[in-house]
C-alpha cells in the first residue's frame, strides 16, 4: 500500500512538472511558433546594419515564403586584414548533385576488372537523396565603405521548386529549434526512465520545430559534455606482467570508434615470443590531439612501473 502510494505521488509530481513546461513553452520567446509580421522581400540598395541582420532578414524571409537559406560564398579583402566585404546567401536548393560515380568513369575505360563486377558495385551502391536542383534565388550583400553599412546589391526570387507547405514548415532546417523547456523535459524523462519519444507529442506533435530524433540527439550531447574532457585508462596486474617482458617495442592504435559514445579506443598491443598479440594496456580517449597522446602515455606509464 505504501508503495502504491510512492508512485501515484510521483506520478503527480511528474504530470505537474510536465503542466509547468508546457506553459513555459507556450510562452517562450525562441520556440519559432510564434508569428511575426509580414516581411517584404528584400531589394537591390537595401540597407542593413551588421551582416548579421541582413542574414537574419533574409532567413526570416525564407521562413515566410517557404525555403531556408545557406551561405554560398564570401569575399575579402586583398589586403591582409582578413574582412569580409562580400557575402552571398542562396537558396538551399541551389546547385546541381552530381553523384561520385560519375567521376569514376574515366578511370573505368583502364580498369581491368571484369565489367560485371562495376554493375555490381553500381547497384549495390547507396542512393542517396539530395534537396538541390539547381534553384537561382540569392541575395549578395556588399560593405558600403563610406556609411560602414551592408547594401543589397543582387536579388533574385525566382525558384525552380515548389514552396514548403505551411503545414510542413515547421520542420525546415531553419525552424529546427528545441527549446530549453522541452531540453529539461526530455532530461527529466531520462530520468524517470520514462519513453523520450513522447516528449514532442506532449509539447505539440506536428507544430513544433523538433522531433524524437532531436531529443535522442540533445541526451547524447549531454553524455558528451559530461565526457568532456574525461579519458579512461584500464591495465591490470597480467598486462602489466606482460609489459615487463615485451615491453620494449609496443604498437599503439586509434582506429577503432564504434563504441556508444564515439570515442577513439586506443590498445597498447605487441607480439610475444610466441607470436602470440599479447596487451598491455587500452584507453578510450576524449580526441586524438597532440595533448591527449602524450597525457595517456605518462599515464600508461606510471600504472606500469608502479605494478612492477
Amino acid at each position: 500500500m505504501l508503495e502504491r502510494t510512492q508512485d501515484i505521488s510521483s506520478n503527480s509530481q511528474c504530470i505537474s512538472l510536465v503542466e509547468e513546461i508546457i506553459q513555459v513553452v507556450n510562452g517562450e520567446t525562441s520556440t519559432p511558433k510564434k508569428k511575426v509580421t509580414q516581411l517584404k522581400a528584400p531589394y537591390t540598395g537595401m540597407v542593413f546594419d551588421t551582416m548579421e541582420e541582413a542574414r537574419n532578414y533574409y532567413e526570416e524571409y525564407g521562413r515566410q515564403e517557404g525555403f531556408w537559406i545557406r551561405t554560398r560564398s564570401s569575399s575579402k579583402t586583398r589586403r591582409r586584414l582578413d574582412e569580409v566585404t562580400s557575402r552571398q546567401f542562396v537558396c538551399a536548393h541551389e546547385g546541381k548533385y552530381v553523384p561520385k560515380n560519375t567521376s569514376q568513369k574515366a578511370s573505368e575505360e583502364n580498369d581491368e576488372r571484369d565489367i560485371s563486377e562495376i554493375e555490381n558495385m553500381k547497384r549495390t551502391g547507396k542512393n542517396c537523396s539530395t534537396v538541390k536542383c539547381g534553384c537561382t534565388a540569392s541575395m549578395r550583400i556588399k560593405l558600403d565603405r563610406w556609411s560602414n553599412k551592408w547594401k543589397v546589391s543582387s536579388f533574385q526570387d525566382s525558384h525552380n521548386h515548389k514552396p514548403v507547405t505551411p503545414e510542413r514548415r515547421m520542420k525546415m532546417k531553419s525552424n529546427r529549434v528545441m527549446p530549453k523547456a522541452a531540453k529539461i523535459l526530455t532530461e527529466t524523462f531520462h530520468e524517470e526512465n520514462l519513453p523520450i519519444a513522447k516528449v514532442p507529442s506532449i509539447l505539440g506533435g506536428p507544430h513544433i520545430g523538433f522531433n524524437n530524433r532531436d531529443c535522442y540527439n540533445h541526451l547524447r550531447n549531454v553524455r558528451y559534455r559530461q565526457l568532456d574532457g574525461a579519458n579512461f585508462f584500464w591495465v591490470d596486474a597480467r598486462s602489466c606482467m606482460a609489459y615487463h617482458y615485451f615491453g620494449d617495442v609496443a604498437t599503439f592504435d586509434t582506429t577503432y570508434k564504434t563504441n556508444k559514445y564515439d570515442m577513439p579506443f586506443a590498445p597498447f598491443t605487441r607480439v610475444n615470443h610466441h607470436l602470440q598479440s599479447i596487451q598491455f594496456g587500452c584507453a578510450l580517449l576524449q580526441d586524438e590531439t597532440e595533448v591527449t597522446f602524450c597525457g595517456c602515455l605518462r599515464h600508461g606509464l606510471k600504472q606500469w612501473e608502479d605494478v612492477i
